[in-house]
């Protein structure tokens, strides 16, 4: 039984960020579907990190760098990219490309904080799983720094993409250029953020630095949402292409 409750403590940030986001939709996403896309966002947390075990532990020992170097080539463009394009895939292939199941703009950065969500709980249960043997404290403890902390940046840079996923669809002829401005957006808020938080038993001072990025996020987060909801709705943006 404890089990089950640890694992249920390791999976409430995720959906406490789903149900707050959820409430954001003006015109609510059928339930199935945020499942579905959350249950995806699970599912590519496992190629996610066979592909970062492999990249970490086989390429990166042989790159002739600083250690400081290496730290950032390791959480800039190892895990922050690997993750941000996985989750983005999980959206593109089961609703971008599926006809019909975007029909506002702000449907986008709900879909891919969903995976971003669904990725954030099993990296959570796995986090925590050391601590199941330990007393209920220390993983009430880690659950909270994470509900507040790499749950809500995960949410942030998938958001980040799904606002420029949005503005693509608005802006046809620069579709690419969006998205990859997105991405370098999303990859380094997620890559630094890391390295923060790495960095920080070294510099606890830097604590406060990450818990300005955290005060940011929600506001950037809160702005991207403003903006997409005074777009058009996007059935009409992709009859008017």
């Amino acid at each position: 039984m404890n089990y089950i409750l640890y694992i249920a403590i390791a999976l409430l940030p995720s959906i406490l960020w789903l149900l707050l986001y959820l409430r954001r939709d003006i015109h609510p996403e059928p339930k199935r579907m945020i499942l579905r896309i959350f249950i995806w966002g699970v599912l590519v947390a496992f190629p996610v990190l066979i592909a970062e075990s492999i990249l970490i532990e086989l390429a990166l020992p042989h790159i002739p760098l600083h250690p400081l170097a290496l730290t950032a080539v390791k959480y800039l463009l190892i895990v922050a990219v690997v993750e941000e394009l996985f989750k983005y895939f999980a959206v593109k292939f089961e609703v971008i490309d599926s006809t019909g199941q975007i029909d506002e703009p702000t449907d986008t950065m709900i879909y891919m904080i969903a995976a971003a969500l669904g990725f954030a709980a099993i990296e959570n249960v796995i986090l925590l799983t050391p601590l199941f043997e330990d007393n209920f404290v220390p993983t009430l403890q880690l659950t909270f720094s994470r509900f507040v902390g790499a749950t809500f940046i995960h949410v942030l840079a998938s958001a980040t993409i799904g606002y420029y996923i949005a503005l693509s669809f608005a802006r046809p002829d620069k579709k690419l250029r969006l998205l990859i401005h997105g991405f370098v957006i999303a990859i380094c808020i997620h890559g630094f953020y890391n390295i923060l938080v790495v960095r920080m038993s070294d510099y606890p001072y830097l604590l406060l630095v990450v818990a300005l990025i955290i005060g940011l996020s929600a506001y950037t987060i809160s702005v991207y949402f403003k903006k997409v909801s005074k777009m058009k709705s996007i059935t009409i943006m992709q009859t008017d292409k």
